[in-house]
């Protein structure tokens, strides 16, 4: 019923190989999703998704500055439901979810099959940009 996304916004160093080894510290179920840097802009844009590309000369060549949000969103991609990655435990969010699961809601399709997206990777935790 719940299917676990994780999509890049790295795309120069994110391809398909890099992410779903990335994806296997995780879980093998996770979906990973990558694209054009337009694409991830116009995706990041949608759901108010924070990231920078930081040239400041680290070893790694560059930065990634983002959010560290996760989403619950529905089959019709609305968001319902959405967590401060690093601040909520994984038993709270699975709590969430098992409520949205178990709540009848016209955000859930008649299968009762919903998504939780969640950004890939993390150097730093912003919270004034997740707001």
């Amino acid at each position: 019923k719940v299917a676990f996304i994780m999509i890049t916004v790295d795309p120069e160093r994110d391809t398909a190989e890099v992410l779903k080894k990335h994806l296997g510290l995780f879980n093998s179920d996770f979906i990973g999703l990558h694209g054009s840097l337009e694409d991830i802009k116009r995706v990041t844009s949608d759901y108010n998704i924070y990231f920078e590309k930081d040239d400041n000369g680290s070893a790694a060549g560059y930065l990634v500055n983002h959010s560290t949000l996760s989403y619950v969103i529905d089959t019709e991609w609305y968001l319902v439901l959405g967590h401060r990655s690093y601040e909520t435990s994984a038993m709270d969010i699975v709590s969430d979810i098992k409520e949205i699961l178990t709540s009848p809601s016209s955000l859930i399709d008649s299968n009762g099959k919903m998504m939780l997206l969640c950004e890939s990777g993390c150097m730093f935790n912003l919270p004034g940009k997740n707001q």
